[in-house]
């Protein structure tokens, strides 16, 4: 298994590789995901293939922070950087394009990979995934008649090792389907869960903030105080030996409180799974997703009628952002799925899984 380190300067691509990392994606913007980073820094990054002819090098495409449905003249700005980009030598961008129901846009995708360059599909993949527009295997389908050559997923979760499930999935069926295809495992990984990676057959992990340090030189403005961070040419040689010397996991304990949101998860995704396989059915017509926060509204729909139905909608104690923070925020206290007609696309059910928590008085 090979590391790959996200970095927002040349130098520290430098420092990257020159650590021993396999792969390096140059960026800006951390703080909100990751945006296109300068053309001045991206010209620098391409000169460091004839130092290190035999790593990855890519560029994160990505015109603003938020969601991945693009405009036509966003779609304009990302094939005019891709386009600049290549002429300065580089020769594997970072991109990613969605529909608005969140399917992969194909069409533009292809537009991108007909530019002669590598493409790497980024993590726009887990909205698809944690939306459960499409599944691992007809994602990664999708993704290849597209002409990608890599994918980065954290498994449509937040932390790669909660998305296990759907990375493992895209990794055995690109293995069989797709020899050349790459899989790249990302979300949270550090050196206490990276062996569950490789164990998985994972064959590229990608890393970020598990390798940064402060940078304790950079004067500090008294006004627009924020970290500058850099990449820790230790903590990269460190996760490189742990890759390639596993040891035993580490044994620290847990609290309940600590456990209780994977457990809620592993329930929602196998119960998921379970329920994919049984009612998206021709027959039954009925797709199940697990809901996001866009989906709040209909949430609050579906507990209403049950109300009214139910003939007590005065015990409703339930407002959008109560649900917004106790089923989307830091501290999750439920899940829930929904139910949609495939054809007409409307809301018909709905299922909350929770240990100690109602949206009734």
């Amino acid at each position: 298994m090979k590391l790959e380190v996200c970095c927002t300067s040349s130098s520290c691509c430098s420092i990257a590789l020159e650590s021993g990392a396999a792969a390096v994606e140059l960026c800006s913007a951390l703080s909100c995901g990751g945006l296109t980073p300068s053309v001045s820094a991206v010209s620098k990054v391409a000169l460091l293939h004839s130092d290190y002819p035999t790593a990855h090098i890519t560029v994160l495409v990505r015109p603003r922070p938020s969601d991945f449905v693009y405009t036509p003249s966003e779609k304009d700005l990302i094939i005019s950087d891709v386009k600049a980009f290549a002429s300065l030598g580089v020769h594997s961008v970072t991109v990613g394009c969605l529909t608005p129901s969140l399917h992969l846009d194909s069409p533009f995708l292809k537009r991108i990979t007909e530019l002669g360059v590598e493409v790497t599909l980024h993590r726009c993949v887990d909205d698809v995934l944690a939306y459960g527009a499409m599944s691992p295997e007809s994602l990664v389908d999708e993704a290849a008649t597209s002409g990608v050559s890599r994918i980065l997923t954290s498994g449509g979760e937040k932390l790669g090792l909660e998305g296990m499930l759907n990375i493992s999935k895209m990794v055995e069926y690109a293995k069989e389907h797709y020899p050349l295809m790459t899989i790249v495992a990302c979300g949270g990984i550090d050196e206490d869960g990276i062996g569950e990676f490789k164990e998985k057959g994972v064959e590229f992990v990608h890393v970020g903030s598990s390798v940064m340090v402060v940078d304790e030189v950079v004067n500090k403005s008294p006004l627009f105080h924020s970290e500058t961070k850099i990449i820790s040419a230790s903590k990269v040689s460190s996760l490189i030996n742990k890759i390639n010397n596993p040891t035993t996991p580490s044994t620290s304990k847990k609290t309940y409180a600590d456990l209780t949101p994977h457990l809620i998860e592993k329930t929602v995704l196998k119960t998921l799974e379970k329920s994919n396989d049984t009612l998206t059915s021709k027959e039954s017509g009925i797709k199940i997703h697990l809901s996001l926060k866009p989906d709040v509204p209909e949430i609050i729909n579906q507990i209403v009628g049950l109300a009214v139905y139910e003939k007590v909608p005065d015990a409703l104690n339930v407002t959008r952002s109560i649900l917004e923070v106790d089923g989307f925020g830091s501290e999750r206290q439920f899940y829930c799925l929904l139910l949609r007609d495939e054809v007409s696309g409307e809301g018909c059910g709905f299922a909350f899984f929770y240990f100690a928590y109602s949206t009734w008085e």
